[in-house]
């Protein structure tokens, strides 16, 4: 083998990876086995946003088969968690995940057994990463106006964390056991900045 050879056999990148850094055209299987990989060294935020974007509009076309879309919806949670380990800042990636969860929920309907349109799992995503509790949340947006830059900033982040259980929380009115709980924190979306 002649060192020419050697060295692009050495720096060959896997098809599936290139085909997507190339912005090449990605199926739904290339994009699951994309998003499942356990390094991807050079991929940065933005490329997990490309995808995340292209997965979301999949997920959003009404003419493919509801199962397909499905998945895409999870390709696209898949590379939001992707985006958010290189070092997008938390609540943000938690607030495109908690959308894409609740479109799906809302088309799909809520499902104990799919984590993905688990509302108790939404929930808990969003609770979790709040870093506030209710009764902090609507003490401060009380007096939003009087808070520094960063701190009106900082509740603008947290609607946008809420603002899907507002979404789910219509489906949820018949019957679910959470139904109040989500209520709860949706209803603080209309106090926020």
């Amino acid at each position: 083998m002649s060192e020419q050879e050697s060295t692009s056999h050495s720096s060959a990148v896997d098809p599936t990876v290139a085909a997507f850094l190339e912005g090449r055209c990605l199926s739904l299987r290339a994009a699951v086995t994309l998003v499942e990989r356990s390094s991807l060294d050079g991929t940065v935020w933005r490329q997990w946003e490309e995808l995340r974007d292209i997965a979301v509009g999949k997920m959003q076309r009404g003419e493919l088969a509801a199962a397909e879309r499905q998945q895409w919806g999870r390709v696209a949670i898949r590379a939001v968690e992707r985006k958010r380990e290189s070092s997008v800042e938390v609540k943000v990636a938690v607030a495109e995940e908690a959308r894409v969860r609740a479109y799906l929920m809302c088309q799909f309907g809520p499902s104990d057994i799919e984590s993905f349109r688990d509302p108790a799992a939404l929930l808990s995503l969003v609770v979790k990463n709040i870093g506030m509790d209710r009764e902090e949340i609507a003490r401060e947006a009380c007096n939003w106006m009087d808070l520094p830059r960063e701190g009106i900033l900082e509740l603008r982040r947290v609607k946008n964390m809420l603002t899907p259980l507002k979404e789910v929380s219509e489906s949820l009115k018949d019957g679910n056991p959470l139904w109040r709980e989500v209520e709860s924190w949706a209803s603080l979306v209309s106090k926020l900045p």
